[in-house]
């Protein structure tokens, strides 16, 4: 009996066959720790690893692949994003359609910040106020598949100095992503989606100047 596999926005499957033969040798062969010893296995797994953060700027037109930093998926990217930017009493604009990973934590931001939220879908600089302090959007919807208009609220981000996150764990890898173009400040992905990659990998990338 033949199967069919359509859970693809949860976890991508199949994988290549790179993507086996790759974790297969790096399990027998890169078993080491990098940056904890100056032995081959830990030197070259160290550039294995800075080989990636050049493949994901590269992808993701990011110009220092040293602001990308591996996360273990896109939820702990989100929750560091939001709750080591956001101050207290800051506002921050959304939508009703984010993942639990954004509203969760701007939920529990709301109770202990004081954070203040606004939800909308379209018209994004008609909410903005003097407290607003980010723009919080999902790139492509898991549940309706709606694509947001990521290139135009990037410009209202930057006229108005707001900082723009972006939930891209359902386009990375599926849609073209330019951080510069889009004026995405912090990019928050997953590995085991349309990238392909295995579960419990995932990455954040913060612009320069941003702590």
């Amino acid at each position: 009996m033949k199967e069919y596999y359509f859970d693809n926005s949860a976890t991508s499957h199949p994988k290549p066959e790179a993507v086996y033969e790759s974790v297969n040798r790096a399990v027998r062969e890169l078993s080491a720790n990098p940056g904890r010893g100056s032995y081959r296995k830990s030197l070259e797994i160290a550039r294995e690893i800075y080989s990636v953060r050049e493949k994901l700027a590269d992808l993701f037109n990011i110009k220092n692949p040293l602001q990308i930093a591996f996360t273990a998926n896109a939820t702990m990217s989100l929750n560091m994003a939001l709750e080591g930017t956001l101050k207290k009493g800051a506002h921050v604009i959304t939508t009703a359609q984010e993942h639990n990973s954004v509203l969760r934590p701007l939920n529990y931001l709301k109770d202990e910040k004081k954070i203040e939220l606004t939800f909308t879908t379209e018209n994004f600089e008609k909410e903005i106020k003097e407290n607003t302090s980010a723009i919080v959007v999902n790139h492509v919807s898991n549940v309706t598949g709606k694509i947001m208009p990521i290139k135009e609220i990037g410009k209202i981000c930057r006229e108005h100095d707001i900082l723009f996150i972006v939930d891209a764990s359902q386009s990375a890898g599926f849609l073209e992503i330019d951080v510069e173009a889009m004026g995405i400040d912090i990019l928050c992905f997953t590995g085991h989606k349309s990238l392909f990659g295995i579960q419990g990998i995932g990455g954040i990338y913060v612009r320069e100047g941003i702590e």
